[in-house]
């Protein structure tokens, strides 16, 4: 799977860069990090950009919030929506800092409780929405649109707080075999990633701490490598078996 950026080096070594980023009139970038990303990957030193300035900003402003309330965007394009429209709203001087004090005398500001509402959804939830833009930028290009993208937010945030060698293995994993969960992925990817090193600790401490497993064991669920290799084999689309559906649901 070819990556935003990388299908931008292509685009640009053959036509060039068609639509500039935006910048605000200090040049603060609005829209267009991965075309930038793309540009300093060629090792360009310049790139064509579009200043906006008030007026301009307020337009652009009024639609991404509109596109925001499209329900085609999934979790990574809201997510991604969200952080320009704050961009937006910093450069227009209208943006509470992060953490300012709600109480103090700028009145006029948004906060994220004002962010939040205007868009119909919780504080809560608007600052997990906007928590999936910390994904790594290739991981974001490779799921974005996808079911993956569009299911379940806890298992991008999830995916959001492994490693970036994680991050980056799972938009692979997920590019290459869709079937399986988003978790799969995850604790597959886990799993690799993990140095020769590691992986003799990993030995030891198994050793230690459950013996040699004679017949089927029972342990606790605590974010162990043991527990990822018994989620990743259980949970295969191969390996899983319905065993029956006596209660009126399948029992795998």
């Amino acid at each position: 799977h070819q990556t935003k950026v990388l299908e931008l080096m292509q685009s640009f070594e053959e036509v060039g860069v068609i639509n500039p980023v935006s910048v605000d009139e200090d040049h603060v970038l609005i829209a267009g990090a991965h075309r930038v990303a793309a540009a300093k990957n060629l090792d360009w030193q310049t790139i064509e950009a579009k200043v906006f300035d008030e007026d301009e900003l307020t337009k652009l402003l009024i639609q991404v919030s509109e596109n925001l309330f499209r329900n085609d965007l999934c979790y990574i394009g809201t997510s991604e929506h969200i952080h320009e429209r704050e961009r937006i709203l910093t450069s227009l001087g209208q943006r509470k800092e992060r953490g300012s004090n709600q109480y103090a005398d700028d009145d006029d500001l948004l906060t994220t409780d004002d962010l939040a509402e205007r868009i119909g959804v919780s504080n809560k939830t608007y600052r997990m929405r906007r928590q999936v833009g910390d994904l790594e930028p290739e991981v974001r290009n490779a799921l974005r649109g996808t079911d993956y993208a569009r299911r379940n937010l806890n298992d991008l945030l999830n995916l959001g707080r492994q490693p970036a060698a994680v991050q980056r293995r799972v938009g692979q994993l997920a590019s290459s075999d869709p079937r399986q969960t988003l978790r799969f992925h995850i604790d597959t990817a886990n799993i690799e990633v993990t140095t020769d090193r590691e992986k003799s600790q990993l030995v030891a401490e198994l050793k230690g701490k459950w013996g040699v497993p004679f017949s089927v064991m029972r342990f606790d669920r605590e974010n162990h490598q043991l527990s990822r290799i018994c989620r990743t084999i259980t949970k295969h689309t191969e390996c899983r078996v319905i065993k029956g559906d006596g209660t009126g649901r399948e029992m795998p």
